[in-house]
């Protein structure tokens, strides 16, 4: 006669209870702690027949798989709920016991043994069953404890990132408080001087400026952005500088319907607009036109603003608003977030953005 061991069965998390479990997890679990007690069980009828312990290899085998089992089966419930673990301490050594004793009695029914409960049999029974049974249980419950500490090392590096996201969000938010109110100002600054001149288009200034303020409010409240929030925005600052810069700038914006509602961070486009204006329009005289177009492949959103600016000839090195476009793409989508430039033939630079969807 002999015991198997407690078999711990594998969790798919350490912190993962089964109550919130799929019924075929479940069952996924209990056959992997099923097995893995009936391999130890083989082991240890194996060593105990080779050590001329009980009778011949298959008595030992099936008091090993009884006694095993049965130990196994008292525990399983504690594993498998998160609410009986805290009881482990009362669960083990009843479980030991008990399942030495009634896997003991099963075996001797199996095996046409005497099934009667003699003091003999029944101190090597419980001896090897504490015995086997307590150093698999130490074995589980270090191997859990070491998951534990996994877990919580990538929850705290999870954490850390989150909180160089909201850091590098908050940063931005901050440059984006700065840069505004110059770009209010001077709009306000055109539609003073067109009221006397051209009150129409002082009039179609204010509505853009109008229009531009709300798609940006509604941006800045909301938790997360979308590709729709973002073009509305864009439209109407282009609208404005459309204005400002008269003949200057042309735009044109190609975005499909049914991408409108893909995520997209906030102001993650705006500061792409801004660098081909300030960096590639503006110095020329004559201006330039800006494209602005979106389109998904194999589960990736690209977003391309286009410029017909002087390109990377005379640029400067990348500025303030790419960088932090490349911060953010890194924080928020590690290497799956994308800032491509390339240059527009045959004048102008390409900047692509590309993210999963």
């Amino acid at each position: 006669m002999m015991q198997i061991p407690n078999v711990d069965p594998i969790l798919p998390h350490p912190y993962t209870p089964c109550d919130e479990l799929a019924f075929g997890d479940m069952l996924r679990i209990i056959a992997l702690a099923l097995l893995s007690t009936i391999v130890l069980n083989i082991l240890i009828a194996t060593l105990l027949t080779l050590i001329g312990f009980g009778g011949d290899f298959t008595n030992n085998l099936i008091y090993s798989q009884c006694i095993g089992l049965s130990i196994s089966l008292f525990l399983m419930p504690s594993h498998l709920f998160s609410r009986l673990r805290r009881l482990r301490r009362v669960l083990v050594p009843f479980a030991l016991v008990f399942g030495s004793l009634f896997g003991y009695w099963l075996g001797g029914i199996l095996c046409n043994s005497d099934t009667n409960l003699h003091r003999e049999h029944l101190v090597p029974a419980v001896a090897l069953g504490l015995f086997f049974g307590g150093v698999v249980t130490l074995i589980s419950v270090l191997r859990e404890r070491t998951l534990h500490l996994q877990a919580e090392v990538r929850q705290r590096e999870i954490l850390h990132l989150e909180a160089e996201k909201r850091q590098i969000e908050a940063h931005l938010s901050l440059l984006q408080a700065q840069i505004e109110p110059h770009f209010l100002f001077n709009t306000l600054a055109n539609v003073s001087a067109l009221i006397d001149s051209q009150p129409a288009l002082a009039k179609n200034l204010l509505e853009a400026l109008n229009r531009y303020l709300r798609a940006s409010l509604a941006h800045a409240r909301a938790s997360g952005g979308t590709l729709g929030n973002e073009i509305d925005m864009l439209r109407a600052y282009l609208e404005i500088l459309g204005i400002r810069m008269a003949e200057r700038l042309t735009y044109s914006i190609d975005v499909p319907d049914d991408l409108r509602a893909l995520p997209l961070p906030p102001m993650l486009i705006q500061p792409l607009v801004e660098n081909a204006l300030k960096h590639g329009l503006e110095p020329l005289a004559e201006g330039g036109h800006i494209a602005i177009s979106a389109h998904s492949e194999e589960g990736r959103l690209h977003v391309e603003v286009r410029d017909t600016g002087r390109g990377f000839g005379n640029a400067p090195s990348e500025g303030v608003g790419l960088s932090n476009v490349r911060a953010r793409l890194q924080a928020l989508f590690d290497h799956a977030g994308k800032l491509v430039l390339s240059e527009n033939i045959p004048r102008g630079v390409i900047a692509s953005v590309e993210i999963p969807v």
